[in-house]
């Protein structure tokens, strides 16, 4: 199902979208960044369940996180399921 409103096709929706956020704050204090990475979910990952190394990988790609950037997602993450 292909929706433009991600909380309609992803039934942890919300949940899932708390675990980004506080893996964000987590992950960096930069504020811009964090809010960069998150409208990058929530524009490409959002309406899907929540996969962790997916998710990271592409926002690395996408924004040149660091490898121990990535890293503490990922955990921060994984630690939040």
């Amino acid at each position: 199902m292909s929706s433009s409103n991600p909380s309609l096709s992803n039934p942890n929706f919300l949940h899932d979208q708390r675990v980004v956020y506080r893996a964000l704050t987590r992950m960096t204090d930069d504020f811009a960044l964090s809010m960069c990475a998150f409208q990058f979910w929530l524009k490409n990952h959002a309406s899907k369940a929540l996969n962790a190394n997916e998710f990271t990988a592409d926002l690395q790609q996408y924004l040149g996180i660091s490898n121990d950037q990535k890293r503490t997602l990922t955990v921060a993450i994984h630690a939040s399921l």
